[in-house]
């Protein structure tokens, strides 16, 4: 009964079947739109680990967001951790640790991370 409930969410357009939309467009869209956003100026923050053969092994993705003024964050900005991601072959590493480890000293945008 779950999936019914997930596909009726709007997430999906109508008309286009559920899978093909998701495994192709979508992925396409992410990238396009989230490419613009690591670049200097824009609200997303990564920190990849690559493989010796040049491919990347794993990553930690973090947007920056308004948020009112508080003692721990007065320029009013935070930045939330999305996923952190590790292949499944270089997993048991501590690479996802180290991942998150290196974003959050980087501090993202100089404001308070959640």
């Amino acid at each position: 009964m779950r999936a019914p409930a997930v596909r009726n969410r709007g997430s999906e357009p109508r008309g286009t079947a559920y899978g093909p939309w998701r495994d192709s467009r979508r992925r396409m869209l992410c990238s396009t739109q989230l490419a613009h956003r690591l670049f200097q100026g824009g609200d997303a923050r990564a920190q990849v680990a690559p493989a010796p053969g040049g491919s990347n092994v794993s990553c930690a993705l973090g947007l920056i967001h308004p948020v009112l003024p508080a003692p721990a964050c007065l320029d009013g900005l935070a930045a939330r951790v999305h996923p952190v991601a590790t292949r499944p072959d270089f997993r048991r590493r501590g690479l996802a640790r180290e991942m998150l480890s290196a974003f959050l000293d980087r501090g993202g945008c100089g404001c308070g991370v959640q």
